[in-house]
């Protein structure tokens, strides 16, 4: 039971992450600096960690906000290129 708690709330916080890190990404996007990145990468890197775990419950469920996750990582690779960054 508690592991099974444990994976619904890591979905639960995965889907409610994805949906809510848009505005960081544009605020990153908006600024042209790398100060943020490191905070706005981790974040991914979490959210991913909690879809995968979370995915045990709802395997369909993950799906869609597996494949907005991998979108938003290609966009920090492409803004790490772009501007330089070293600090992620």
């Amino acid at each position: 039971p508690r592991r099974q708690l444990a994976a619904l709330t890591s979905l639960y916080f995965g889907l409610a992450s994805t949906y809510s890190i848009g505005p960081q990404l544009q605020g990153l996007s908006t600024s042209k600096k790398c100060d943020q990145a490191p905070v706005v990468n981790e974040r991914l890197q979490r959210t991913r960690r909690a879809l995968l775990f979370g995915g045990s419950v709802a395997p369909a469920a993950i799906a869609q906000p597996m494949q907005i996750i991998t979108r938003f990582e290609n966009f920090m690779q492409q803004f790490k290129r772009a501007y330089h960054c070293r600090n992620f």
